[in-house]
């Protein structure tokens, strides 16, 4: 396959088209039924991207197979898969939370990607195998054995502190946070998270009158929204620990509000939509699990020893092939 890392190439194998446009490797997959050769080619296109991939599928049939047969499943996996676009007649709208979406024709893509793109916080960092940042992994993996101190997420540290550590997980240097303070590593996650160029949430829509908490989450990148639920299962259970740290959904609701929202300059009323953002925070803390009851944040963290240097686009796919073929095997 040629070097996808040029501008503006195109190549077209097993009647899959690849093309790379504006950052985008855009996989054009033109099959109407299954074949072997053209999903491998596919996993090829995905385990040596160094872009945001976009893929594109002409015949909803196609979709409707790779969707029952855990390839999607297995596809969505790719770290650096950024969006699906199915062409055809058959809604399947319910699927824009993990950023999949039907269109009527080509045309319409571009002008979708260029509304994800405000919604995307993450574009530059380094995610998991699990699509999750590795800065965030890495911060919150210290707090599983750091939640009881008191004070967690209240107490300040000394700046000077947050930001030299801050410097060092910018780089992707983790080895002082499990010797670290818990009240400096605490610091240093809502610093993350407040220096977001793109907020965690559409904090305006938290505003509105007309939109309720499941408008704000249907608003949000796919991995806004995995970040957005891990942070939110990670605060529920400091709060757990209420007894030894002394800290409530309602207290850190109101201390991790700053951290997740930006007003502009000019905004109307800075006060009141402050409180209204507390008070959203607040009650998506006391009642997360009755919307997504089986989730939790550390299904999503990596524990095995990884080389944090490493992209995580080196994952290789075509194992996860191999593994769902053992399990199916009238795949082939």
């Amino acid at each position: 396959m040629q070097d996808i890392q040029q501008e503006k190439i195109m190549s077209n194998n097993y009647n899959i088209e690849t093309v790379v446009e504006q950052n985008y490797l855009k996989i054009y997959l033109n099959e109407e039924s299954y074949q072997q050769l053209s999903i491998e080619y596919l996993l090829d296109c995905l385990n040596i991207s160094v872009n945001r991939v976009v893929i594109i599928i002409k015949y909803q049939v196609f979709f409707q197979f790779i969707q029952q047969n855990l390839i999607l499943e297995m596809i969505r996996k790719a770290p650096k898969l950024h969006s699906i676009f199915i062409l055809g007649d058959q809604q399947i709208d319910e699927l824009k939370d993990k950023n999949i979406f039907r269109v009527d024709s080509i045309n319409e893509i571009d002008n979708i990607l260029k509304s994800l793109e405000k919604k995307n916080s993450f574009e530059s960092e380094k995610l998991n195998k699990y699509g999750v940042p590795i800065i965030l992994q890495e911060l919150l993996k210290y707090f599983k054995n750091n939640m009881n101190h008191e004070g967690l997420f209240r107490k300040c540290a000394v700046n000077s502190e947050i930001q030299e550590l801050m410097e060092e997980i910018r780089n992707y240097d983790f080895k002082r946070i499990q010797s670290a303070n818990p009240h400096l590593v605490a610091c240093a996650l809502k610093q993350y998270l407040n220096q977001l160029q793109i907020p965690l949430i559409n904090t305006e829509l938290i505003f509105s009158n007309e939109i309720n908490v499941i408008g704000v989450i249907n608003d949000l990148s796919e991995i806004n929204a995995r970040v957005f639920f891990m942070v939110i299962s990670f605060f529920q259970e400091v709060a757990k620990c209420e007894e030894q740290n002394k800290m409530n959904t309602k207290t850190l609701g109101m201390l991790i509000a700053p951290s997740i929202m930006k007003l502009s300059n000019q905004c109307d009323n800075p006060l009141e939509k402050i409180n209204k953002t507390i008070m959203f925070l607040q009650k998506f803390l006391e009642s997360f699990h009755k919307f997504f009851p089986n989730f939790h944040y550390e299904e999503l963290l990596e524990y095995e020893e990884i080389d944090i240097g490493n992209e995580v686009a080196d994952i290789d796919l075509r194992e996860e092939w191999g593994r769902i073929n053992n399990v199916k095997q009238h795949i082939i």
